[in-house]
């Protein structure tokens, strides 16, 4: 047995704001996945039902989320994306998307994707769209993108320094503010935060963090995958350490601060206070706890 716990940081750092209006978390028991919508605020929540088939996950075969807003629509949808191992002459892998739109009460597979979407396959919401840093058939690190509007997947090119023989690979894709990034800690003697300053324009990627692994910071800051969680008005950044710690960086101040909330095993998310209402989803049955 395994748990999962969804941490929202705006109920540490209340002085400062954050960034999405709902989120969703899932636990583990076993090979089951619950999932839930939630609004920290009004402590209303959505228990969204298992997929019909493809409902279990059971090593190596996998399963990616993402959550967004549909502009267009003005619904909120949820992304599963369910990987499954297979054995062919071209690809060891492929990847099933199924989406939820809030109030619909049901899920709907719409296509195969010949990605491999990681284990901390989170996506990142930004314009109307859900990103994965995602790997193809010939290890080619590549973002894979998800239209909330038309519902088609697209590809476009990561950051640079990716190298296909790390292993395991130690980066992340995150959002800087309103831009993509990405978060390598590959290498043993620093840890760099890319940022892609115009949206999937390849050429806008720049080098925008660089921390020097330090002596003192040996055994805690190299080694794991970093994800950035968030960056505050004043430039300092808040990250999570493997699901273990948080830490905030200053670029400027060249600060670093290991941050002690709570124990390990748990994952980390901003997000804006609002009395937003998920009473206003007809067909979902809302609870408060």
């Amino acid at each position: 047995m395994w748990a999962c716990i969804k941490f929202f940081i705006s109920q540490e750092f209340r002085s400062r704001s954050c960034e999405c209006l709902l989120d969703y978390c899932q636990s583990f028991v076993g090979d089951a996945d619950s999932i839930y919508i939630l609004n920290p605020t009004t402590r209303q929540y959505i228990i969204l039902p298992k997929p019909s088939h493809k409902g279990v996950r059971n090593w190596p075969n996998l399963v990616a989320y993402g959550f967004g807003f549909d502009p267009v629509r003005l619904q909120y949808k949820v992304v599963r994306i369910y990987r499954q191992e297979i054995h062919d002459d071209f690809h060891n892998y492929k990847s099933e998307a199924q989406v939820y739109t809030i109030g619909k009460g049901y899920w709907r597979s719409i296509d195969h994707v010949i990605f491999h979407f990681r284990c901390s396959g989170y996506g990142v919401n930004l314009y109307g769209r859900i990103d994965w840093l995602v790997s193809d058939a010939n290890r080619k690190e590549l973002i894979c993108s998800f239209n909330l509007e038309s519902e088609l997947f697209e590809s476009f090119p990561t950051a640079p320094g990716y190298n296909k023989e790390n292993c395991p690979n130690l980066r992340s894709l995150g959002g800087f503010g309103r831009c993509l990034c990405v978060c390598d800690n590959n290498a043993d003697t620093h840890f760099e935060v890319w940022v892609m300053k115009e949206y999937r324009v390849t050429d806008s990627w720049v080098k925008q963090i660089v921390i020097t692994i330090a002596p003192e910071y040996n055994d805690w800051l190299c080694d794991e995958m970093i994800n950035l969680v968030k960056v505050f008005d004043d430039g300092e950044v808040l990250f999570l350490w493997s699901e273990d710690f948080l830490f905030l960086h200053h670029p400027v101040k060249k600060t670093l601060k290991r941050l002690h909330v709570c124990d390990g095993n748990f994952l980390a998310s901003a997000h804006v206070s609002s009395s937003f209402s998920l009473k206003g989803f007809q067909g979902e049955v809302v609870k408060v706890f």
